[in-house]
């Protein structure tokens, strides 16, 4: 997943036949043109994300083409390197300031684990 401006941007992973779910041929699933605002929730779990704005923006995304999260085996020809996963990695950057950079970033970040 990424955001963009106030786009979010969502990946799949590349277990055979994945192509036959993105948007663009390569990698990406949905582009979401202002779905992020000041306040977005996000629940990731085993193949699925969820995401709420809390403005009006709901979605909700169930592939094998998402996130593994399971442990369990991972078998793709072109990928021998992949292994089992259980973990999610996080970037988050702050909000640039100063004339010199344009640019919007994150104020306050909140994680739950549920």
């Amino acid at each position: 997943m990424h955001g963009k401006d106030r786009n979010l941007l969502i990946y799949s992973n590349v277990l055979p036949g994945y192509l036959d779910y993105t948007t663009d041929g390569h990698l990406l699933v949905e582009n979401k043109e202002k779905a992020l605002s000041d306040h977005v929730t996000i629940c990731i779990s085993h193949e699925r994300v969820e995401v709420t704005n809390h403005r009006g923006y709901h979605a909700v995304y169930d592939s094998r083409y998402l996130f593994v999260l399971d442990g369990g085996p991972i078998e793709h020809e072109g990928y021998p390197w992949a292994k089992p996963e259980t973990d999610i990695w996080l970037s988050m950057n702050r909000v640039i300031h100063g004339s010199s950079r344009a640019g919007t970033g994150l104020c306050k970040v909140a994680i739950s684990w549920v």
